[in-house]
């Protein structure tokens, strides 16, 4: 049901996906779709805030590094899912 008084979505800047490995992900990125890098800034931990995305168009991938406890987690629910 619609709601008049609800704010119009006019676009989605960011998406996240959660992968096994950041330099896997950003050459499959970079290689397959051609997408360019636009952050890979290292948080410590062996995290990073790594963003891809087709040039000039302003919508980008957020590239998030699974815990174990996170896969194993998203391989139950894609299970259910399935």
């Amino acid at each position: 049901m619609h709601d008049p008084a609800a704010p119009e979505v006019t676009g989605i800047g960011v998406v996240t996906l959660v992968v096994r490995d950041y330099d896997d992900a950003i050459a499959w990125f970079t290689r397959c779709l051609r997408f360019v890098v636009i952050e890979d800034t290292d948080l410590g931990g062996g995290k990073r805030w790594v963003r891809v995305g087709a040039p000039g168009n302003g919508v980008a991938l957020l590239i998030a590094k699974a815990s174990s406890a996170q896969v194993w987690h998203q391989r139950l629910s894609l299970h259910r899912v399935v």
